[in-house]
């Protein structure tokens, strides 16, 4: 009989390396970066021993890059030192792509490479690898996870060799190795000033990175990763509303004249502003499509007579529920492999990350990772129920009858937030509100929606998505009912104030007196069509929460929404 060994690589740390942004551009490269890496350490393995390594998952469809950070595989008839030296060329390739990487960005740039910045680059990423010999496929992979685990939790330590000197604008334990003028105390620690005429957005003014920092923002150079699916022209937060509005190709091609960062400028200018970077850089071409831009947004004021930007956008982050355990301990039909059945179920993941990449328009949003059940992504408020629907629906549409008795599902975490709030907080509520999601209780299958407003205000809901995705479905429907009711705020102010003093009434009749100012306070004010109605939408909308808490919140969201969305 066969030695059996399960094999498994991961590459990390994967949070902070992909959420330590500023840009959305920086959010997008650090995710792409690790899949890319991903993606060539399964090239290698693929093509290392045919005959004796299969690689179970993930699934990679199309050359996609946007995969998970680890790769299982069944490696048969290796001896340690087999293994070790397999592992080992792994490692060692990995870290050898990712200086080249660097490397050659800095070349195309003009740019010295430093001592500082090669030890940076060399002390990055965390590779973890190990061998787990096994005769029942399940109970060894099991053992191999569990194994994983224990050793990610004893944690690596380098000691930091840096002298002291001014940290990373976004990874603050590392010192300073490019910076952009005015910024003081950083020739001491021999910063390198990057001004290139190309890029005049690429850093921001008084903004020092450090190198990995660099390499991410500056990705986009790098010429095999322009050969792949990589989006160059990923766009900025102030991008999304922007393009979500301008929809006709007309509107389109006077976006493209502006070239880069071309929401920074339709801001800066709508607000009566210079735009703050490159003003140089905005000639008589560029200055005439800006101002058309300008022209048709206020004609659209016009005729709306409300704002027709918004100044908010979503950043929804969803995971599958139970993925981790369904991996390791799913109970499937009698007679079936396990690990035909772990193949098929990272194919299936594989083909709807391939599906949410296809399925996101420009005007909708942009996607920043797609990979198995994982999505990060920008979406504009005038389309994120329509998205989020869709791409829910389509996730129950996974088919893995033949191995399981239940239906897949996942977990949502929305942070809605202003254009100026800094990424990381944003990001930061998006994870929160995913969390927060998943413990509505033991089947999670939710949702969970948080307001950052521009004065610091927070508001927030959660609701199961519910059969048909009719929890959801049902918010997205309440926004609508305020928007064609044109609803005034006098209503919301009204309206909560009265949920404010019942909230703590214990009285049979709660729902009854709830249902009876709803209809009293919606015929007091100004709307659109029957208030009888609308009380009824609202009072079922009501039904979904199980306090009046949780009710306010809701509708305070559903407000906020209202407003924002065309």
């Amino acid at each position: 009989m066969a030695d059996k060994s399960l094999f498994v690589f991961t590459i990390g740390p994967v949070q902070s390396f992909i959420s330590q942004a500023r840009k959305a551009r920086d959010l997008y490269a650090g995710s792409f970066l690790l899949s890319y890496l991903m993606g060539r350490v399964i090239e290698v393995l693929s093509n290392y021993d045919q005959k004796h390594i299969e690689i179970v998952f993930p699934a990679v469809i199309n050359g996609e890059y946007n995969i998970p950070n680890r790769v299982v595989a069944v490696v048969l008839d290796y001896n340690n030192f087999q293994k070790r030296a397999l592992g080992n060329v792994l490692e060692e390739q990995t870290r050898n792509l990712f200086r080249q990487i660097g490397d050659e960005i800095l070349k195309k740039l003009g740019l010295t490479i430093s001592e500082a910045y090669k030890e940076q680059i060399q002390q990055q990423l965390e590779m973890y690898w190990l061998f787990q010999d096994y005769e029942d496929y399940q109970t060894g992979y099991r053992e191999m996870v569990n194994k994983l685990n224990e050793i990610k939790r004893l944690r690596r330590f380098q000691q930091i060799t840096e002298a002291a000197g001014r940290k990373c604008t976004l990874n603050p334990d590392k010192n300073i190795i490019f910076y952009s003028k005015p910024l003081h105390f950083v020739n001491r620690q021999k910063a390198i000033l990057f001004r290139h005429p190309a890029y005049p957005y690429a850093l921001e003014e008084r903004e020092g990175l450090s190198a990995v920092a660099f390499i991410k923002r500056m990705l986009f150079v790098h010429q095999d990763i322009q050969k792949t699916t990589y989006q160059k022209d990923f766009p900025s937060v102030l991008e999304i509303p922007l393009r979500s509005r301008l929809k006709e190709e007309s509107e389109k091609k006077l976006l493209q004249q502006l070239g880069p960062d071309s929401g920074s400028v339709v801001f800066d200018l709508y607000n009566g502003l210079r735009p703050q970077q490159a003003a140089k850089q905005i000639n008589t071409e560029k200055e005439k499509a800006a101002a058309a831009i300008i022209q048709y947004i206020k004609s659209r004021e016009k005729a709306l007579k409300k704002p027709f930007l918004s100044s908010y956008y979503a950043l929804v982050k969803f995971d599958g529920d139970d993925m981790g355990t369904l991996y390791r301990e799913a109970r499937i039909h009698k007679d079936t492999d396990y690990k035909e059945f772990q193949k098929r179920l990272s194919e299936e993941l594989c083909q709807f990350a391939a599906y949410v990449k296809r399925g996101i328009t420009e005007e909708e949003g942009a996607v920043i990772y797609a990979g198995g059940e994982d999505f990060l992504g920008l979406l504009a408020l005038d389309t994120l129920f329509d998205v989020l629907i869709r791409l829910r629906r389509k996730f129950a549409q996974i088919d893995m009858k033949e191995y399981l008795d239940k239906t897949l599902s996942f977990s949502a975490g929305i942070a809605v937030a202003h254009i100026k709030t800094p990424l990381k907080q944003v990001i930061a509520k998006a994870d929160e509100m995913e969390h927060f999601a998943k413990e509505i209780d033991a089947d999670k299958d939710a949702f969970a929606l948080a307001v950052m407003k521009r004065s610091g205000e927070e508001v927030k809901t959660r609701l199961k998505f519910g059969q048909d995705i009719s929890g959801l479905d049902e918010i997205h429907k309440l926004v609508k009912v305020f928007q064609t009711a044109q609803i005034s705020n006098s209503f919301g102010y009204g309206f909560n104030s009265f949920l404010t003093e019942f909230a703590e009434v214990d009285t049979g009749l709660k729902d009854a007196m709830v249902k009876c100012e709803l209809e009293r306070q919606l015929m007091r004010s100004e709307t659109e069509g029957d208030p009888s109605v609308y009380a009824k939408d609202i009072f079922r909308f009501y039904k979904h929460y199980d306090s009046i808490h949780s009710f306010m919140d809701a509708l305070n969201v559903v407000m906020f929404l209202a407003r924002e969305v065309v």
